[in-house]
């Protein structure tokens, strides 16, 4: 953040009896008791519809600087997935969309990386996708990612805090350094040939979500701490 942030948050957190936070790392920058994590809950309303499967890499995320999603799409270029006909799903809206558009095409993949705005029911892709991948070079805590992993789509991300939270890498999830392409390619061509491996991944996620981010478990944490 600007400097100017910096100064502001430095002179009036001072005043606060009690600041939460939805970062994990926050705490240890500030080293001030007075800070609290609590992980975003699951809010997302889902229809008890089925949906098949498709084979489709979906990515939910502002596109922009932050999501890094110019990568993704390099990645994805140089994947099985390709050969293989999967489709790379980008769903959100952000100053590098023109860019981003004419990457696949110079990459001669248009056909395959769908761009598509925020969308109303947002939970019918999740049920159609085979992997998420949320390739960050920074985050907060991702929202997107809390909801790929509620609806046990096993997930790809960057080994940061936000994401690193949630991830046990081979376990839950798979986790790459940023900007890391030989992992990140070597990570799709993994799940996009093994289905078994993603549904392990899938049902993990499930349960992680499910006990860190459950709405009753997020409303018991804010009452513990506003009754301190």
């Amino acid at each position: 953040i600007s400097i100017i942030w910096k100064f502001l948050r430095f002179i009036v957190y001072r005043f606060a009896e009690k600041i939460i936070v939805n970062k994990p790392n926050i705490k240890k920058i500030f080293f001030h008791k007075k800070f609290f994590f609590i992980p975003n809950p699951i809010v997302l309303n889902s229809t008890k519809k089925k949906i098949k499967k498709e084979k489709i890499i979906l990515s939910v995320a502002r596109l922009n600087y932050q999501k890094n999603l110019d990568f993704l799409i390099y990645c994805f270029s140089k994947s099985l997935a390709v050969k293989r006909e999967w489709k790379l799903v980008i769903i959100g809206i952000g100053d590098e969309k023109k860019k981003l558009v004419q990457l696949a095409k110079n990459l001669n993949i248009s056909n395959l990386v769908i761009f598509k705005n925020t969308v109303k029911k947002i939970d019918t892709w999740y049920k159609k996708a085979e992997i998420f991948i949320l390739p960050s070079r920074f985050e907060g805590m991702p929202n997107s990612l809390i909801e790929a992993m509620n609806y046990k789509v096993p997930v790809i991300g960057t080994d940061i805090p936000g994401i690193n939270f949630f991830i046990k890498n081979n376990y839950n999830g798979l986790l790459f350094k940023i900007n890391e392409k030989n992992k990140l390619i070597k990570y799709i061509n993994l799940l996009v040939n093994d289905k078994n491996l993603r549904e392990f991944l899938g049902n993990n996620a499930y349960k992680k979500v499910n006990i860190l981010s459950n709405p009753k478990i997020f409303l018991d944490s804010w009452l513990n701490i506003l009754n301190k």
